[in-house]
């Protein structure tokens, strides 16, 4: 059985599946992996009022499993600028993202890089950037926690496998190299959202 994870307990005591189903976090090895938006294999307990996980099997986090562990983060690898930001754009639609959202973050991404890139290079300070995408990422995870807004876990996911392949290494070269990278994905991401995602 296979269900994602649709609502957690704000003391991350407890979570429910999309079918109802209850689990307690004692039920995970590690209950910070107790997360709204992944999915989890699970074998369950029935009883008249109620379903309830007694294992789980096995946690799928539905971002990781688009990005392959070896992933090669380079121009050269087409699949970062086709396949993979198709299914990307997939799960932002299964979640409701809608495109002006989308939109808004990239937009963000590519002010960051233009800034970036217009500094000399001794002026250019990486832990300055890190500083802010990690503030666009405090952004997105109020953005989260408002229902109202629709914006899904995904999205934060998303921006923060990213952020950590952008800094991986700390050579200024790198992160410049790889920043760019992450523009373009980024841009090719937005350009497969186009018609796919809601406008509101």
């Amino acid at each position: 059985m296979k269900w994602k994870i649709k609502k957690v307990n704000s003391e991350k005591w407890f979570c429910f599946l999309e079918d109802n189903t209850f689990c307690h976090s004692s039920k995970f090895k590690n209950k910070n992996d107790m997360k709204k938006g992944i999915f989890i294999e699970y074998e369950y307990e029935k009883t008249e009022k109620w379903k309830s996980v007694t294992k789980i099997l096995r946690i799928i986090d539905p971002l990781l499993e688009v990005y392959w562990l070896n992933l090669s983060y380079s121009t050269e690898n087409p699949n970062l600028f086709e396949d993979i930001p198709q299914k990307i754009v997939n799960l932002f639609k299964f979640a409701w993202l809608t495109s002006t959202k989308l939109r808004q973050y990239y937009q963000t991404i590519v002010n960051l890089y233009n800034a970036f890139e217009r500094k000399k290079e001794d002026d250019k300070n990486i832990n300055e950037l890190k500083t802010e995408i990690n503030l666009l990422l405090a952004k997105i995870n109020y953005d989260v926690n408002r229902k109202q807004l629709k914006v899904p876990q995904e999205m934060y996911d998303f921006i923060k496998f990213n952020k950590e392949k952008v800094f991986e290494n700390n050579d200024i070269k790198q992160v410049e190299k790889n920043f760019k990278i992450f523009r373009k994905h980024f841009e090719t991401v937005v350009a497969y959202s186009a018609w796919r995602l809601s406008e509101k």
